[in-house]
């Protein structure tokens, strides 16, 4: 349905007495209406062909699983087909680059990790405004990050760990990649603890689970999702998780405040969420917040994701937007005193 109001062609036929003038009540009740009707048909037809969910990392990790649960989820609810496209490199700038250049009408979706949004512009230039240039439509998920060292390392807990690295200064190593929350963790760590552990750079989570498994890597503080199956499997051994508590998956591995390090003031891992460009019109935006918010209130997305060590972290658009922006504020006085080499 479509309303072509025209007033001024009305007025130009109608002479004052024949005609009498609409009454801008009258004039402003149809211009309403035509804009309730446009918004309502714009909401009943999204989306109105395949659904496509951009993430930053390559096939097969636990990123891209989530976001396939997500996809699936999400193509059940409205009957049109969705992929996902994997665009990694350049710390997440290529995916998003991607993303806004596509039309904002809710069928291109990023799943952001916060960092992209809180910390990877405050530690480097990026080509994108944090805040300014997205949509934010709701955080869905969270996984926490885990202290895991190789098996050849002597030490059970994170206190024998430290205790061990204290009287070995400069002995042991850590892998991380340049440039993530972790790194800034491992140093906090450092800091905290009093330990001297040289730095390695890797360029990502399946690079350092090799490195421990092959003894080039003694230890890391890195998000579970990449090492959770080697943990499992006995191949390298978790110290403590950064969760607030402790895993479903490792119920005998401690949380850093159970293992007595709490005042580090470690990130408890990453979250995400799912955004697109700016300027998604406000009935598509609504829908999209709701179809989200069913996906992740199911039952079935939770038991999916937590395979991976997931969990649902469900934050509706506008607090987890406001949340974005105070942590990227919080963040980018905390990197200055840190005084740390990110590249």
């Amino acid at each position: 349905m479509s309303f072509n109001i025209n007033i001024n062609r009305h007025a130009q036929s109608c002479s004052r007495k024949r005609c009498p003038s609409i009454p801008r009540s009258v004039v402003a009740s149809l211009v309403l209406l035509a804009a309730t009707t446009a918004a309502i048909a714009q909401d009943a037809t999204y989306p109105d062909k395949p659904v496509r969910i951009v993430v930053s990392v390559p096939p097969g990790g636990g990123i891209d699983s989530l976001a396939r649960v997500f996809g699936e989820s999400l193509s059940k609810r409205t009957g049109k087909a969705t992929f996902v496209e994997n665009k990694p490199g350049a710390t997440g700038a290529i995916a998003i680059q991607y993303v806004l250049k596509q039309p904002a009408d809710g069928t291109t979706l990023y799943l952001a990790p916060d960092a992209a949004h809180t910390f990877v512009p405050v530690i480097r230039k990026m080509p994108y405004r944090p805040i300014e240039d997205f949509t934010f439509v709701a955080r869905i998920a969270y996984t926490p990050n885990v202290i895991a060292v190789a098996n050849k390392i002597q030490a059970t807990t994170l206190k024998e760990f430290v205790a061990l690295a204290k009287s070995n200064p400069g002995k042991f190593n850590y892998g991380t990649m340049l440039g993530i929350p972790a790194q800034m963790d491992f140093e906090l760590l450092k800091r905290g603890t009093g330990t001297d552990i040289v730095s390695v750079p890797y360029t990502g989570g399946a690079t350092i689970a090799t490195g421990i498994l092959d003894g080039s890597v003694d230890v890391t503080l890195f998000p579970i999702t990449p090492l959770s199956s080697q943990i499992k499997g006995g191949k390298m051994r978790a110290l403590a998780v950064t969760s607030s508590k402790r895993l479903p998956s490792l119920p005998d591995v401690p949380t850093v405040a159970e293992a007595g390090f709490g005042n580090l003031g470690l990130t408890e891992g990453g979250y995400f969420g799912i955004v697109a460009p700016a300027g998604v019109s406000a009935p598509v935006l609504t829908k999209l917040r709701a179809l989200v918010a069913s996906i992740v209130a199911d039952p079935e997305f939770k038991e999916k994701i937590a395979v991976n060590d997931f969990e649902v972290a469900m934050m509706d658009g506008e607090p987890y937007k406001q949340t974005l922006v105070r942590q990227l504020s919080e963040n980018e006085k905390h990197v200055k005193s840190m005084n740390i080499k990110f590249e």
